[in-house]
């Protein structure tokens, strides 16, 4: 009987001593762990977020670069345009004079404009090369310049002549010297409209040099003003050691490939070198850390720009790791030791009393969790249900069920990215029911919004199963067009659109007839943002309200 009453609490305490033995073995042999697994992970973090942070950078500078000709082209070009019809206007205007007055109009018009900080001018020419205007040179007007040549050999007025009288407009590349280096020819893109009446054509140019300069400084200027946590900045160092940015404005400007420290480093030399290389990370002694005002220890990633002969990098500072570090790993060991003494009276608690409950209670809670989960299945089962519905109610409009304007503003920009990476159109489409208003007037709002529904469900199947259709409001529509080729693949389902909008309705005993006015926009061809574009369809549809109703029409 003795052995019965003594052993119980013999087994009891035996097994206690064992598991608390376990739980402070394990305890302390696991913050070790934490604390050494969260040190090298924040580091591998900090210098993942650092590197993210170049590469980010760096994709911008490289589209903006990859892109100069292109912005150069367009420039010119809308240049061009302004400058055409400018000429076209004031010879509508005074047909009544000769040649030679008109002449003078339109010179006179065009002689003084300048462009591009004042590079940029126009002149004009004979498609047989004699020169009208040249605000430049003006010795140069009167006489031809069909032989003229670049340092190449390439005709230059002569080319471009033939181009802008074959295709009414185009783009011409020639090679010269520029006005302030005369021992170095530049490449130089031009472009040339057509004057018919005249047989001239207007034209103007740029040295794609030039329009680079312009980038990085625009470039350089932006990230002069990134600012990201208490002391986060980029920096930009050439590979000749030139600071082009940086958190301190009087280091920009100036050179620091000789400036070396106590050990002989120079840290310019260092991130060029590693530019050079491609990219990596650089330990570092940093002249100014923003918040103090002090040196300090830096690490920072840095990645090289070769075609530029650029250094990019950002970095972090070794005393706020190391901070952050302290602070973290001591709120890790109070949190631990809470832990800690949490789970040794538990585990006291639990050990005591085991033996006695263990049956009974795991019975018991087994019942209990058992129901407790069904009701949070049931629970989480009605909140989804209610998520889903607010969801669609956030997104669709309540009346015809078709999305509104928030799920519509979310389409058309995914269909703009898809536009651009297949190299597709897309068309945005602005419908608004003629005689809706009516309809509403005569037989009250009831009967309008079965009319609505009844049209936008005939609207929505006129569509493509690559389309979309949303309500903005009232009686304006809107339709996402994916997936076309050319203008008139969107004309048959613009077609459709018209027919389902004016087809008779009958509700009931009467009969209602409605048409509807479309506005269309095609994009790239129409290169603006998602808002412009619905503003532009838009418009059209205004067009096409005027001109008669029951009809589209296209954006110009």
């Amino acid at each position: 009987l003795r052995l019965i009453k003594v052993l119980p609490p013999i087994i009891v305490v035996v097994f206690a001593v064992l598991v608390n033995f376990i739980v402070i073995t394990d305890n302390k042999s696991k913050l070790e762990s934490d604390i050494s697994t969260f040190h090298k992970n924040f580091i591998d973090t900090e210098k993942e977020a650092i590197k993210v942070q170049i590469n980010q950078l760096y994709q911008q500078i490289n589209y903006e670069k990859n892109n100069t000709v292109s912005i150069l082209k367009k420039d010119i070009r809308e240049r061009i345009y302004q400058a055409h019809s400018i000429a076209t206007t004031i010879y509508q205007q005074n047909k009544n004079l000769s040649e030679a007055e008109i002449t003078i109009l339109i010179t006179d018009a065009l002689r003084s404009i300048r462009f591009n900080e004042g590079r940029g001018y126009f002149f004009i020419y004979k498609t047989t090369g004699t020169n009208i205007m040249h605000p430049v040179i003006p010795a140069m007007e009167g006489t031809s310049k069909w032989d003229l040549q670049d340092t190449r050999g390439n005709y230059i007025v002569r080319d471009m002549g033939n181009i802008v009288k074959k295709a009414g407009e185009g783009f011409y590349r020639w090679w010269f010297v520029k006005p302030g280096n005369k021992r170095k020819e530049f490449e130089k893109i031009g472009f040339g409209k057509y004057f018919a009446p005249y047989d001239w054509f207007i034209g103007t140019g740029e040295y794609v040099i030039d329009v680079e300069s312009d980038i990085k400084a625009r470039l350089l200027k932006r990230i002069d003003n990134i600012r990201y946590s208490n002391n986060g900045y980029f920096f930009v160092i050439d590979y000749q050691g030139n600071i082009l940015s940086d958190y301190s404005e009087e280091y920009v400007g100036t050179n620091k490939m000789e400036v070396r420290d106590q050990d002989g480093i120079s840290t310019v030399e260092e991130i060029v070198k590693i530019a050079k290389d491609g990219e990596g990370f650089l330990y570092y002694e940093s002249p100014l850390m923003p918040s103090t005002g002090r040196p300090a220890e830096k690490v920072s990633f840095i990645k090289g720009l070769p075609d530029w002969q650029w250094a990019i990098g950002t970095g972090a500072y070794i005393s706020e790791i190391e901070s952050y570090l302290a602070e973290r790993e001591d709120y890790i060991g109070q949190q631990n030791k809470s832990e800690f003494l949490k789970i040794l009276w538990l585990s006291l608690f639990v050990t005591l009393f085991f033996v006695t409950l263990s049956f009974m209670l795991s019975n018991y809670l087994a019942r209990r969790f058992s129901l407790y989960e069904s009701r949070i299945n049931k629970d989480f089962s009605e909140l989804n249900t209610i998520k889903e519905q607010l969801q669609h109610q956030a997104l669709h409009d309540v009346l015809t069920n078709l999305p509104n304007r928030v799920l519509l503003a979310d389409r058309l920009s995914q269909s703009m990215l898809q536009a651009q990476r297949h190299n597709n159109l897309l068309a945005v489409v602005f419908l608004d029911l003629d005689g809706f208003k009516h309809v509403n007037d005569s037989y009250g709002h009831d009967l309008g919004d079965e009319l609505l529904i009844i049209v936008s469900l005939r609207m929505k199947e006129a569509l493509r199963e690559s389309d979309s259709l949303a309500r903005i409001g009232g009686d304006e529509f809107v339709a996402v067009l994916d997936d076309l080729t050319t203008v008139k693949d969107c004309e048959p389902i613009l077609e459709r659109l018209l027919l389902a909008a004016s087809e008779p309705v009958f509700i009931g005993n009467v009969e209602l007839k409605i048409s509807a006015s479309i506005g269309v926009t095609l994009y790239p061809q129409d290169s603006v943002s998602a808002d412009q574009l619905m503003r532009h369809a838009d418009q059209a549809m205004y067009i096409a309200k005027e001109s008669g109703k029951n009809r589209y029409y296209l954006f110009d």
